[in-house]
Order: structure tokens, then C-alpha cells, then sequence
């Protein structure tokens, strides 16, 4: 087997996540970003801010092309944005964990 071809991890149930997706089921996320967006835009919008590094916030969302997103995510979190293309079924439940108890009325 080549090195560029995709492992089976042997386990059915674990979706396979294409290489150039971000896997957050992988991502270490920092609540204090995440928790700076109010719910509905992470959940309607499918974004996650989940790092900041050197005054930039890694941003991880769906649909990268989304300019309306992105841009009401930087108005929030007050930082130059990083998108990083997630997938979204590792993403849409990570989003569900992170806000699913909070009000959307935010």
C-alpha cells in the first residue's frame, strides 16, 4: 500500500474524512474563541473559531466562501480570520456539543 492512500482506521463506524478537510474530531478546541460567536451563527452557518495563534483565529467552517459568515465571525471575535475547511460531519456535531444547550435567541 502507498503512503498517499487513504488507511482504513478498521473501525465502521468512523466516517472516512477527505484529506483536505480538517477532522474535528481532531481539533483541540479552545472554548474561549468558540464561546466568542453567539450560537445561532455557529449553527446556522456551520463556523467554529477554535485557536488563535499570533493574533490570528483559526476559524474552522463548512463553506469557506461564505463571506458573510467569515465576516460576522471576525466582527465578533475582533481578529484577523484563518478559515480552515472542515468537514462537516465532524463539524456539525462538535457545533451541536459546543451550543446545543444555549439559547439562539443570542
Amino acid at each position: 500500500m502507498s503512503e498517499l492512500e487513504p488507511q482504513s482506521s478498521g473501525d465502521a463506524d468512523v466516517p472516512y474524512v477527505e484529506p483536505d478537510l480538517l477532522d474535528m474530531r481532531r481539533v483541540k478546541v479552545d472554548p474561549a474563541w468558540a464561546l466568542r460567536i453567539p450560537p445561532t451563527l455557529a449553527i446556522r452557518r456551520q463556523v467554529l473559531p477554535f485557536a488563535c495563534v499570533d493574533d490570528v483565529v483559526f476559524v474552522a467552517c463548512a463553506d469557506i466562501d461564505d463571506r458573510a459568515a467569515i465576516d460576522a465571525v471576525a466582527r465578533f471575535v475582533r481578529r484577523s480570520v484563518r478559515l480552515e475547511r472542515a468537514d462537516p460531519e465532524t463539524l456539525r456535531p462538535l457545533i451541536q456539543r459546543i451550543f446545543g444547550g444555549m439559547s439562539t435567541t443570542r
